[in-house]
């Protein structure tokens, strides 16, 4: 990875161990979870994942051969060329999701096996692991602190 490329990792879960009474910090610790949560700002053969990635979302798999057919390139193509850029299309992938899925939960109009088939996840499980690395919470806490905050 080059020194422009963003390790995924190092934006997991900020340090919100645990819901806040204080109004303040809970709308403080939502803008970063929102902010954390945006898309990527990526150029090139990345930008085309993404910007396939975003469209596919509770439409189409998520599955790498799929966006690389809709790019008209070979799965080892995408690969490569994403790699010479300094990405891997697991990071694009959990990027997308985890700005769908943070705004989902946040939403409240979906449930989150609605959330877990729109974002491609292979169940329920692997969706609550996901959403608690990206925000230290299951998703259902996560709306429920949250949720009150999202539209002020």
């Amino acid at each position: 990875m080059d020194d422009d490329a963003v390790d995924c990792e190092a934006q997991d879960a900020p340090a919100f161990e645990s819901p806040s009474s204080n109004k303040l910090h809970d709308k403080a610790a939502l803008e970063v979870h929102l902010r954390l949560s945006e898309l990527p700002d990526v150029y090139g053969v990345a930008r085309r994942v993404v910007d396939a990635l975003d469209r596919r979302v509770g439409c189409a798999s998520l599955d790498i051969q799929n966006v690389a057919d809709d790019l008209h390139f070979s799965k080892r193509t995408l690969q490569r060329r994403l790699r010479h850029q300094g990405y891997c299309y697991t990071d694009l992938r959990d990027k997308v999701r985890r700005y769908h899925g943070v705004r989902g939960v946040l939403d409240g109009r979906f449930s989150i096996d609605d959330i877990c088939i729109s974002l491609d996840f292979a169940d329920r499980s692997s969706l609550t692991t996901a959403f608690k690395r990206w925000t230290g919470f299951p998703p259902r806490a996560f709306g429920r602190i949250f949720r009150k905050y999202a539209d002020n």
